[in-house]
């Protein structure tokens, strides 16, 4: 079964959420490889004609906001390994591969360059932190830190992957290297629950809003 949401009425009508089975009349599934290689899919409803069963009972927008948080979380979480594995891997080239007779980690350029890369990675997982401290605290101003969070992956993450490719030259674009795999990924994981742009409109729309006591401290 695919877990759908739907609004109920016209398009400005409440979220609801349905249980959908895939061979039903009026789904058409289309399934093919991302950039990073994973299997994902496309629904397409046409002419869909639902029991009153199939719609999940209770507050679906709140679920639906609670289901994006958590998988944004864990989205900037995986960004955090992925930055720790590129910066790993790179700074292990720096020092191995030679140029001129002496390992490319004695040019001071690269060095700065590494540095910055490190930097990236662990203010990625500051914020990243924070945000999982703020979230299970039921903090008033969770929600804006998880945007904050996947905004900081999308950026640090996206300047991490490339930076490891151009350390690495022109290998570093080959099948062969497992860099080229994390910058796939690290694009992908910029894209899913929301890019940058996406985010930063929510925190904007979250700014505007009334705050909320939290749910508990």
């Amino acid at each position: 079964l695919v877990l759908v949401s739907a609004r109920i009425g016209d398009a400005d009508g409440q979220w609801a959420l349905f249980l959908v089975d895939p061979a039903s009349a009026g789904v058409r599934r289309t399934d093919y490889p991302s950039v990073d290689r994973r299997p994902v899919s496309d629904f397409r409803f046409d002419g869909l004609i639902l029991p009153e069963s199939a719609r999940l009972p209770g507050p679906a927008r709140a679920a639906i906001e609670e289901a994006l948080d958590l998988a944004t979380l864990g989205m900037c979480a995986e960004a955090c390994g992925v930055a720790a594995q590129l910066n790993a891997a790179t700074l292990e080239y720096l020092k191995t591969r030679k140029q001129f007779g002496v390992p490319l980690g004695t040019f001071q350029v690269l060095q700065h360059r590494m540095v910055d890369m490190t930097v990236a990675e662990y203010q990625l997982k500051a914020i990243t932190d924070r945000a999982i401290a703020l979230y299970d605290a039921g903090a008033a101003d969770a929600r804006t830190w998880v945007s904050a969070a996947k905004i900081a992956a999308c950026e640090l993450g996206r300047s991490i992957a490339h930076g490891s490719i151009q350390l690495h030259g022109g290998m570093g674009m080959t099948d062969e290297l497992i860099v080229g795999h994390y910058l796939k990924r690290m694009l992908m994981i910029g894209t899913l629950y929301g890019d940058e742009n996406w985010h930063l409109d929510r925190i904007d729309a979250l700014a505007s809003a009334p705050l909320r006591m939290p749910a508990h401290v």
